[in-house]
């Protein structure tokens, strides 16, 4: 509310030909995205893309967990001991959790190898380099964005945009008022389409089983908006998050954009 006032005073600071409606054309274009700016509004080199119906595509960042071997889970502190504050009413009790990775590079498809090497290359956190011998990364990808109107509706709906009308305000926001039954059967859907129509683009291992799109646990959900391999032990278990200047902030604006993913209110109407 302070906001929209200061932008009103400023507004009505100037003089009145600054402050005339802006032309019906350029209006328009900020209210219909481009088919980029909906499923990618910030994109980054390190993003890594699925194919969906329709044209669309679905945004993913890798999630690395250090281990020795596919039993060596990394143990962490989530939650925290008092939830009573103020707007953090997400937060839980603080409780201990394991998370891991089912995937190795060779796993991985070569367009997202190529994306790992170059995390590697350019200082990938606490993720061991592909080439180390003594410890593994094992890896995990979770969606960049909050499952947008416009991806919700060519996976359920199977309806694609009016490629006439172009897309509307409402295409790139956040899907709402659905329950996790409607949230599984979304991923689900989703996994059949990528087997019938583009099996290759995912994980697969070397026996020819592929993974699949599924909802995030708790734990692999809190780890990477803790900030996963890119902090330290010491930030990872920390009972805040979102709090420390170390982590950078293309990760950071993921991470609060993870959350909102998670946040409850957007899986149950």
């Amino acid at each position: 509310m302070l906001l929209m006032v200061a932008i009103m005073l400023v507004l009505l600071a100037r003089p009145l030909s600054a402050i005339d409606c802006p032309e019906q054309q350029r209006a328009l274009q900020r209210l219909t995205p481009t088919l980029d700016q909906a499923v990618n509004p910030h994109p980054d080199e390190m993003d890594i893309t699925l194919p969906m119906p329709c044209g669309a595509r679905m945004v993913l960042r890798h999630v690395c967990v250090a281990a020795r071997g596919f039993f060596g889970d990394l143990r962490l502190d989530l939650g925290c001991s008092d939830c009573g504050r103020e707007g953090l009413g997400f937060m839980e009790g603080r409780r201990k959790a394991s998370v891991s990775g089912p995937f190795i590079i060779e796993d991985l498809p070569e367009q997202w190898q190529l994306r790992i090497y170059k995390a590697a290359l350019n200082g990938d956190g606490t993720c061991p380099d592909p080439n180390e011998t003594e410890q593994t990364g094992f890896y995990y990808f979770i969606g960049k964005y909050e499952i947008s109107n416009l991806q919700w509706n060519v996976v359920m709906d199977a309806t694609c945009p009016d490629t006439n009308a172009g897309l509307t305000a409402e295409d790139p926001r956040p899907k709402t008022d659905i329950s996790w039954f409607d949230a599984v059967t979304f991923t689900r859907r989703y996994t059949e389409w990528l087997l019938e129509n583009a099996p290759e683009v995912l994980p697969h291992f070397a026996d020819g089983r592929f993974g699949y799109i599924r909802l995030p646990t708790e734990a692999e959900w809190e780890y990477a908006a803790r900030g996963g391999h890119m902090v330290t032990g010491q930030q990872l278990n920390h009972e805040d998050f979102f709090l420390w200047e170390t982590v950078p902030s293309r990760i950071l604006l993921s991470l609060r954009i993870l959350w909102r993913l998670n946040n409850r209110k957007n899986w149950h109407g």
